[in-house]
């Protein structure tokens, strides 16, 4: 199996470049993919190949997370379903197919503390060129679009507080009240551009659109899980402190160990490293009592993030890392950056076959890209989310029954729509079944039937 990694980050540059940076991009790859696939951007170019997948035959294991046949057997049947309810336009699609990643890769440090997940990814490569009559990518620039099961977003991990045993992420979101003070904000009209809380069949799901975060695109994410149970349980004020506090331990012999590799060769340089790191981690302590001191009337209040996550560092900067100047007047946080942890009762079943919740998210370009555009409708308008909710957690309305997409992935469809979002109107004022989808009857390179 391909398994994609991918890479936090565990220094937080300021908002405001990244900010800048990610707009950048965007608009850079929106105008250059518009430049150059002209030749393109209106073709259907479909896939670089139908897979057709049968479900696995064998368990894989990585580090210590065992995936059953039965989990593997989830991502080609969530790679089956894309491909059915998807034809790419304007760019040329692929599957790769992904499991947590292993430890100590791309510092992935604390993977045990990471959900059972894996998943199945469609990317839809929007720079092309033409090798013996056939396009071909050749550059890394696509859309991405992710179905995956007890999946959390590993780039928005508050890594400087992760152990182990301890795994604390974020769902950047836009602040309501910020968007409510500035109706015309860029925020308030980017989450106006992709909302989605209206859709007829996606707002009886959980939902979010998220906002651009370091430097991951800002994108659609709808969880499915049974009774709409959410999966991740907020952090409260006491509880972050307390697992910032638990974290010294290892994040001191973390840094004990660079230090020492670092200045080995000069024993005052060594000296002065260690005595420089005792004295960060005294001071980090010391803040951890004033805040337990300032907040112990909110302590069950929820914990937000500021942009980049916390760090060590800024505790023993004697920072209060829950305002990070981001507090209201009224003493209310910035509710951009929740903090999150996953449940520990699902989190418990998620090494089981049974997925206990599925992650659904798109993102990588604008809508003024023909290419991510036509994704993006291809998605609410084509793909059957209820039936994939039905699969998994009521499969016997579904038993025996093939996937099928609600409409043809060669259909032209706008956005559905039948009510207004509360933005816009602000405006104007449990055993699971597994069985896999067989497209055996599609020839190479065309559509599955259905």
């Amino acid at each position: 199996m391909e398994t994609t990694h991918r890479k936090p980050n565990n220094v937080y540059p300021t908002k405001n470049i990244w900010l800048i940076i990610i707009t950048l991009l965007v608009f850079t790859n929106c105008l250059l993919a518009q430049k150059h696939n002209e030749a393109y951007e209106d073709v259907s170019l479909g896939w670089i190949k139908i897979y057709n997948y049968k479900g696995a035959i064998k368990p894989l294991q990585i580090d210590e997370k065992k995936y059953s046949i039965a989990q593997l057997s989830v991502i080609d049947s969530f790679a089956n379903w894309m491909q059915a309810s998807y034809q790419p336009k304007g760019s040329l699609g692929d599957i790769k197919k992904y499991v947590t990643p292993k430890k100590n890769l791309y510092h992935e440090r604390y993977n045990e503390a990471v959900p059972h997940s894996y998943g199945a990814n469609a990317n839809s490569y929007t720079f092309l060129k033409q090798i013996n009559g056939k396009w071909q990518p050749y550059m890394n620039f696509a859309n991405y679009w992710t179905i995956a099961a007890n999946e959390i977003p590993l780039t928005y991990r508050e890594i400087d507080f992760n152990t182990s045993k301890t795994c604390l992420f974020t769902l950047p979101q836009y602040d309501e009240k910020s968007l409510a003070d500035d109706l015309n904000s860029l925020d308030a009209k980017t989450k106006r551009l992709f909302d989605l809380s209206a859709h007829p069949l996606l707002k009886k799901y959980i939902y979010y659109n998220l906002k651009a975060y370091n430097k991951d695109f800002g994108n659609n994410l709808i969880i499915l899980s049974k009774n709409n149970r959410f999966p991740y349980l907020p952090v409260t004020l006491g509880e972050a402190l307390q697992f910032a506090e638990d974290a010294f331990p290892v994040k001191y012999a973390e840094q004990k160990k660079t230090a020492i590799e670092q200045n080995s060769y000069d024993a005052s340089h060594l000296q002065m490293a260690m005595k420089n790191l005792d004295e960060k981690f005294s001071k980090a302590k010391a803040t951890i009592i004033q805040l337990r001191e300032k907040y112990k009337t909110r302590s069950n209040e929820q914990a937000y993030m500021k942009y980049g996550g916390y760090s060590i560092q800024d505790l023993s900067n004697g920072s209060d890392i829950f305002e990070n100047g981001n507090a209201k007047q009224d003493g209310s946080f910035d509710k951009s950056y929740p903090l999150f942890r996953v449940d520990p009762e699902m989190q418990a079943k998620c090494s089981t076959d049974k997925p206990q919740w599925i992650l659904i998210k798109w993102f990588g370009g604008a809508m003024t890209d023909v290419s991510f555009k036509h994704m993006h409708e291809s998605i609410i308008n084509n793909f059957d989310f209820d039936y994939i909710y039905n699969f998994f957690f009521d499969p016997e309305k579904v038993k025996g029954i093939a996937y099928k997409p609600l409409r043809s992935p060669a259909t032209e469809e706008k956005l559905v729509v039948t009510e207004k979002s509360t933005d816009a109107k602000k405006m104007e004022a449990d055993a699971s079944v597994f069985y896999f989808e067989d497209f055996s009857t599609t020839p190479a390179g065309q559509r599955p039937n259905g």
